[in-house]
Formats: structure tokens, C-alpha cells, sequence
């Protein structure tokens, strides 16, 4: 909290329908000004999350993102790939990840 606390914008990325279990953006974005943050949503179709999120980032002008690790399962994972992977090995912007 600390760290969002002292940015100057915060953005929330969604890519797609929120249809995951899970907090959704705005349960977020009111936690967040519970804490005193201002926060905008940003949602992108969900047609290619890696490639939405990057643009979003670059489109708010961001200089970190960040972003939960590992959502899907493993099987998932090696099958598909994923966000995460693609994020720590091929997107050349600064990444905070959380595991939760």
C-alpha cells in the first residue's frame, strides 16, 4: 500500500469480462480510495491479454506494472502459456509481481 500510496496516477487494467472468481475492478478501486488512492479503469477487449496490457500500460503513461503471478493452474500454464511467462521473459517494461 505504501508503494501505491505514493504514485501520482493508478491505473486498473482489466482485459476482457470480469467473470473470474475474485475481487473485481471495482471492489479494487474501492479499496483503494479507502486508503485515500484515486484510481482510474482501464478495460481492453480480452482478445490477447499480454499485448492489451502492454498497450494500457504505455496508453497511461505508467512506469511500473503491478500485477498478480500465476492465476491459472499449472496444467494451464505449460499448455498455454501465460501472462505472467510472458511478462517476466519478453516484455521489456518494469513488472512488481505479487503471488497470491
Amino acid at each position: 500500500m505504501p508503494l501505491l500510496a505514493q504514485a501520482d496516477r493508478v491505473s486498473i487494467v482489466t482485459c476482457g469480462k470480469e467473470t473470474r472468481a475474485g475481487p473485481k475492478s471495482g471492489q479494487l478501486a474501492t479499496y483503494l480510495k479507502y486508503w485515500g488512492i484515486k484510481s482510474e479503469h482501464v478495460s481492453t477487449r480480452g482478445k490477447g491479454e499480454t499485448a492489451e496490457i502492454v498497450e494500457a500500460y504505455k496508453s497511461t503513461g505508467s512506469n511500473l506494472l503491478l500485477m498478480d503471478a500465476y492465476s491459472r493452474n499449472r496444467m494451464s500454464q505449460l499448455v498455454f502459456g501465460g501472462v505472467t511467462e510472458y511478462m517476466l521473459k519478453r516484455a521489456s517494461l518494469p513488472v512488481l509481481m505479487l503471488h497470491s
